[in-house]
C-alpha cells in the first residue's frame, strides 16, 4: 500500500469512511503511487476478486469523495435541495 499518497489523503481529511480496499483501488487505479495505472483485472488479481467488484469499490470511493468534497468547498446552504426547485409530483386523472 502507498503509505506516503494515504497520509497525504488523511491530511486533507478526503478518506474518512473509505475502506482500506477503496483507498487501495483509487490510488492503483489512478497510479497515485507513481505507478503506472492498474487495469480493473490486474487490481482484480491483487485483491483476489473480480473486475466487476472492483469498479464497484472505485464507484464508491469516487462518489464518496465527491460528497466530501462538495460539503468542504460549497457552502452547506447550496448542498441541500431547494424545495421551489424540485418537480412537481404528476397529477392523475381520477378514475369514477
Amino acid at each position: 500500500m502507498p503509505d506516503a499518497v494515504i497520509r497525504q489523503m488523511e491530511n486533507a481529511r478526503l478518506i474518512e469512511g473509505m475502506t482500506d480496499c477503496e483507498r487501495h483501488v483509487l490510488v492503483r487505479r489512478y497510479g497515485l503511487d507513481g505507478r503506472e495505472s492498474a487495469t480493473l483485472a490486474e487490481l482484480g488479481e491483487e485483491l483476489g476478486t473480480t473486475r466487476e467488484r472492483v469498479r464497484q469499490l472505485q464507484r464508491n470511493a469516487e462518489r464518496r469523495l465527491s460528497t466530501l468534497m462538495t460539503h468542504a468547498y460549497v457552502a452547506p446552504e447550496r448542498c441541500r435541495r431547494d424545495a421551489s426547485r424540485q418537480r412537481p409530483l404528476p397529477r392523475y386523472k381520477e378514475v369514477i
